[in-house]
């Protein structure tokens, strides 16, 4: 059981992830990039919420190279934008669904993150690792799959992982 979030990579943080995702009963692809995470409503503030948030100063850099720039550019408007982006992906802990991140990697294909009700990883790394709420290591190895949904015995929504 996870109660935040379930993240797969390689053991080796200086070596590409690569790994299969079935989405919802479908192949989504192949990617190839830091990790994949999974996360919980309760772990939708934590860990997801920082690696996916939008900051005011990457706001106001969009708005400039898009043109919407001007010298009076208001900071707290950039950060408001911003904050509305980041909250994307924040959803209520007893919700029934995962939402899947795959991290700044390359994709073959241009679904890398979204919500969803189940999910089947399938490893592509030598040495991969699934790391359950940042303190249980489990090693993968290559070819090993694994999945993932929500339980809905708990009041909190927890990941079941079966290996």
């Amino acid at each position: 059981m996870a109660l935040n979030e379930i993240m797969a990579a390689e053991q080796d943080p200086s070596v590409l992830s690569i790994y299969r995702l079935n989405v919802d009963g479908r192949d989504i692809g192949k990617f190839r990039s830091s990790g994949v995470l999974f996360s919980t409503g309760t772990g939708s503030t934590g860990w997801l919420y920082s690696a996916r948030q939008i900051t005011a100063r990457e706001v106001n850099n969009l708005k400039h190279i898009i043109g919407l720039q001007n010298d009076h550019s208001v900071e707290l408007i950039d950060y408001k934008m911003a904050k509305k982006i980041s909250q994307q992906t924040v959803y209520p802990p007893d919700s029934e669904k995962i939402y899947y991140f795959v991290r700044e990697g390359f994709q073959e294909t241009n679904i890398s993150e979204g919500f969803c009700s189940n999910l089947l990883v399938t490893n592509e790394m030598l040495r991969g690792m699934v790391k359950i709420d940042g303190h249980t290591t489990i090693p993968i190895g290559m070819g090993d799959q694994f999945s993932m949904k929500i339980d809905p015995k708990h009041h909190l929504r927890c990941l079941k992982l079966i290996i």
